[in-house]
């Protein structure tokens, strides 16, 4: 069996690290290591870690996604690597032990839980069913609870240019190498910091749709203007769920739009 070590990136975190690492320790199958990044935490997360037997390396840079996480595994030696954010927490007992017995298939390089249930993608996806149906806004693959090959990251690091998708892109990335992503249905919470993404991660699925050569599947333009249309009454009359759509596609409108322009090296991400 090998070992796994959780990493977790963080700052000021301890509202909902202590559920988090209850759930860690809660685990059929509990990683063998926990190692902690502080990113610049000041509320006593560091210690919530170190009591609950973790190791902490400490980051004293702008927090960029790809830079911290290369700098946390660089200090891992367990062939694999469960990496999950300091405001993921599991409900299920033997969500790691399921995302362990996927990597027993030597073709899989990575796996993680759904993010949504949408069942547009295989629970095991390779490139062929990529090329065939394209890129769909939603997690191939997600750092936030994934279990990925220690041996593969060094091969190829998380990118710095394709920092906020650098999850996205390393798994496209393996795919696109010969490897397959599993992914498995698991309940879990998860508590979002900062401003909204959506625009962001719009704008930067079109610029992986264009790196990889792989269509995008979304609304198109003629659906993102039909759809603004359409919820506009429901926005203006305060209605929650139109709101909620109409924002929805003028972000993706806007990142099809400004995707060529964005830095993609900035990391806009405020949630450690």
């Amino acid at each position: 069996m090998e070992k796994i070590t959780a990493l977790i990136r963080y700052k000021n975190s301890a509202e909902t690290l202590p559920e988090v690492l209850k759930a860690i320790h809660a685990q059929t199958r509990v990683p063998e290591r926990i190692l902690g990044i502080d990113t610049g935490a000041t509320d006593g997360s560091s210690d919530l870690l170190r009591e609950a037997g973790a190791h902490i390396v400490e980051w004293d840079h702008p927090y960029h996604a790809s830079k911290v996480l290369n700098f946390g595994i660089s200090s891992c030696e367990t062939p694999l690597i469960f990496c999950l954010s300091s405001h993921t927490v599991m409900h299920e007992p033997d969500t790691v032990q399921r995302l362990a017995s996927e990597l027993e298939d030597p073709a899989v390089c990575a796996a993680s839980v759904k993010w949504d249930n949408d069942p547009y993608y295989t629970n095991k996806i390779t490139w062929p069913e990529l090329a065939e149906k394209g890129i769909k806004f939603g997690s191939i693959y997600t750092n936030s609870l994934g279990l990925f090959r220690r041996s593969l990251w060094k091969e190829y690091p998380f990118a710095d240019a394709m920092t906020g998708i650098e999850d996205y892109d390393w798994a496209l990335h393996q795919l696109k190498s010969g490897h397959s992503v599993a992914r498995i249905e698991a309940d879990f919470s998860y508590q979002r910091n900062g401003h909204n993404r959506e625009m962001d991660f719009a704008a930067r699925a079109f610029h992986l749709a264009h790196h990889y050569g792989l269509d995008l599947k979304w609304l198109g333009v003629g659906g993102a203007v039909r759809g603004l249309v359409q919820h506009l009454p429901g926005r203006l009359s305060g209605d929650e769920a139109a709101t909620t759509s109409f924002q929805t596609c003028k972000n993706r409108l806007l990142g099809k739009i400004l995707w060529r322009h964005y830095d993609f090296e900035k990391d806009k991400n405020t949630s450690k």
